[in-house]
C-alpha cells in the first residue's frame, strides 16, 4: 500500500514540527519553503562580519522534566548534545535614579530585592511573587483539546490546580491595569517591560513563572540553528525539503472538497492527499486559497482592532567594537523619546549576545534594540516603502541613530564603539515572510476576550489543515511546534491514521 503523501507549505517552526511527525506516522512528506533556508522568522544571516539572531531570547520548554521539552527533543531542536546557556536573570529594568531591579531566576532573591526597593509595596510584592510562584508548574499538552481523554482532562486540572485563583482573578485584567497597583516609578515601569500594556496580567505571571522554573534557556547556536536541527532530524526521517520554492496556488476539486495538489510558481503542480498550511494565515486564506474560504474566527479577529490587536517591532542591531564586562544580557531603560511613526518611543529594551561568542570577531559582540510597534505603524512603514525607498531608509536611519545616542548615553563605555549593521522594520517582516502586518506572534490576548484557538482545519476543505502561530494565540515559538504536531494528529484522527508520536 503506498504512502499518503503530505505537503507542508512553509518550511517555519510550525512546519519543520509537522514535516518530522508526518514522517513519523508514516507518511511520504515534502515541505515546500519559498526561501533558501528553513526557519521562518526563527532564523539568522550574516552582516558585515556579524551574525545576526532574528528570534530566540529565550526559549520555553528548555526544561528536560516539562511535557514541551520532549516535543522540541522529539523534533531535533534540543536534545542531550544541544548545549543550553542558563541566564539568572532574564531581564534588568533601569531607572532614572541609579537603581535598577531583576527578573531573577531566583524568584526569592527577586521578592528581597523588591522588598528593598519598596517597602510601601511590600503587599502588592508579595501578590506578584506569589502569583508567578504559582505558575512554576503550568506547562504546555503536547494533544490537541478536543483530542483530551477524561484522564487529560484530570490531568490538566492537576497542573493548573495552583493558578486557578490567579486566573480567575487576573484574566480579566491587562498588564497596565496591574501596573497601577505599584507604588514604586521603577516597579510600575518593571512589570510590563516584556510585554505590551493591553496583555492580560496572567501572560505576565506565565512568562516569569517559565523562566524561574528553570524553562527558558537559549539553545547554543540561536535560532538559525536551532531549525537547521529540526530541518535534519526531518530528512534523517526521509523526509524532503524543497528550498526556493514559492506555492502560488492550492488546487481543489469543488465535487470533492478536497485539495488535490498543490501549484508552484513555476507552474509546477504537485500531487497531494493531504496539505498542511504551514504558512501566514493571511496568506493561506487571502493567497493560496484565493479569498474563496470565510473562516469567521480569522474574519472576526482581523476586523476587530480593539479586542485582538497585533503587534510588532523594529529591530537594530549594532556591531559592538567591544565586550563590556557587568553588562546583563537584557536591560530596559529610558533616556530621551524617540519619535518612530508619530509617536514618542520611551523605553529601549537592549540584549547582547556575547554568551555566543562565534557571532561576531574576537573581542567584538552583537548587540539588539527592539522597539515596540503595531498594526498602525506597520501602515507607517509600507506607505513610507512604497512612496519613496529613499525615505524609507533615511527613516530607519534616523531612528537607528537616535538608539545608538541613547544606548551611549546610558552606557558611556560603549562611546564610539557601536556601529549598526541592520535594521529591520514591521515591513521588513512582512516582505520577508508574508507575516500579517509585520506581526512576529499572534493576536495579543487581552483582558476583553476569551482566549480561544482555532480548530486547525480550512472550513468547507476535507484535507487542508493550519499551522502556525495564528492557530494558537499568542503564538511564540512554544505555540507553533505544537501547531505542527496537532496538524497531524489531527489529520491522523480524521481520516483514521495511527499517530506515531
Amino acid at each position: 500500500m503506498s504512502k499518503k503523501r503530505l505537503i507542508i507549505i512553509g518550511g517555519g517552526i510550525s512546519g519543520l514540527s509537522a514535516g518530522v511527525y508526518g514522517q513519523l506516522s508514516g507518511f511520504e512528506t515534502t515541505i515546500l519553503e519559498k526561501h533558501h533556508i528553513v526557519g521562518g522568522q526563527c532564523t539568522g544571516w550574516e552582516r558585515k562580519g556579524f551574525h545576526i539572531d532574528n528570534c530566540i531570547h529565550w526559549l520555553t520548554g528548555s526544561n528536560p522534566n516539562k511535557c514541551l521539552y520532549k516535543i522540541w527533543e522529539r523534533v531535533g531542536a534540543l536534545g542531550p548534545g544541544v548545549e543550553m546557556i542558563k541566564n539568572d536573570s532574564l531581564i534588568r529594568i533601569d531607572g532614572k535614579d541609579g537603581n535598577h531591579y531583576h527578573v531573577w531566576r531566583d524568584l526569592k532573591k527577586m521578592k528581597e530585592e523588591m522588598l528593598k526597593l519598596a517597602p510601601e509595596d511590600k503587599d502588592v510584592i508579595e501578590e506578584y511573587i506569589d502569583a508567578i510562584d504559582r505558575y512554576r508548574d503550568v506547562e504546555v499538552f503536547g494533544i490537541p483539546i478536543e483530542q483530551y481523554s477524561l484522564w487529560d482532562y484530570i490531568r490538566l486540572f492537576y497542573k493548573m490546580r495552583r493558578v486557578g485563583k490567579v486566573t480567575k482573578k487576573y484574566s480579566k485584567i491587562s498588564i497596565a491595569d496591574f501596573r497601577e497597583k505599584f507604588k514604586n516609578p521603577l516597579l510600575r515601569r518593571a512589570v510590563d517591560v516584556c510585554m505590551p500594556d493591553h496583555f492580560y496580567a496572567e501572560a505576565l505571571f506565565y512568562t516569569y513563572g517559565t523562566f524561574v522554573s528553570s524553562d527558558g534557556d537559549i539553545p547554543k547556536g540561536g535560532s538559525r540553528a536551532t531549525a537547521l536541527r529540526m530541518q535534519k532530524r526531518f530528512e534523517e526521517l526521509g523526509g524532503r525539503t524543497r528550498l526556493n520554492t514559492p506555492v502560488e496556488d492550492i488546487i481543489i476539486d469543488k465535487s470533492t472538497h478536497c485539495a488535490t495538489a498543490v501549484k508552484l510558481s513555476n507552474g509546477e503542480e504537485i500531487e497531494a492527499d493531504f496539505v498542511i498550511a504551514a504558512t501566514d494565515v493571511s496568506v493561506t486564506l487571502r493567497k493560496l486559497l484565493g479569498g474563496s474560504v470565510k473562516d469567521n474566527y480569522f474574519t472576526k479577529r482581523f476586523k476587530d482592532k480593539k479586542n485582538y490587536p497585533i503587534g510588532s517591532h523594529m529591530v537594530i542591531y549594532f556591531g559592538c567594537n567591544c565586550r563590556p564586562e557587568n553588562m546583563p544580557d537584557t536591560v530596559a531603560f529610558e533616556e530621551e523619546p524617540i519619535t518612530l511613526c508619530n509617536h514618542q518611543i520611551k523605553l529601549i529594551v537592549l540584549k547582547h549576545y556575547m554568551y555566543e561568542e562565534s557571532f561576531a570577531p574576537k573581542g567584538k559582540c552583537v548587540m539588539q534594540v527592539m522597539l515596540v510597534q503595531d498594526e498602525s505603524d506597520f501602515d507607517f512603514w509600507e506607505n513610507l516603502y512604497n512612496n519613496s525607498q529613499e525615505k524609507y531608509k533615511e527613516e530607519k536611519n534616523r531612528v537607528a541613530e537616535a538608539v545608538r545616542i541613547n544606548v551611549e548615553k546610558h552606557f558611556p563605555e560603549l562611546k564610539g564603539q557601536l556601529e549598526t549593521v541592520e535594521i529591520l522594520t514591521p515591513y521588513s517582516f512582512h516582505k520577508w515572510t508574508g507575516a500579517y502586518k509585520g506581526s512576529y506572534m499572534s493576536f495579543i490576548t487581552t483582558k476583553y476576550i476569551k482566549p480561544e484557538k482555532h480548530h486547525g482545519r480550512v472550513p468547507g476543505i476535507k484535507n487542508i489543515y493550519l499551522a502556525g502561530q495564528w492557530v494558537n494565540p499568542p503564538g511564540g515559538l512554544p505555540n507553533a511546534l505544537t501547531s505542527g504536531k496537532f496538524a497531524v494528529q489531527r489529520i491522523c484522527k480524521d481520516h483514521k491514521i495511527k499517530f506515531i508520536k
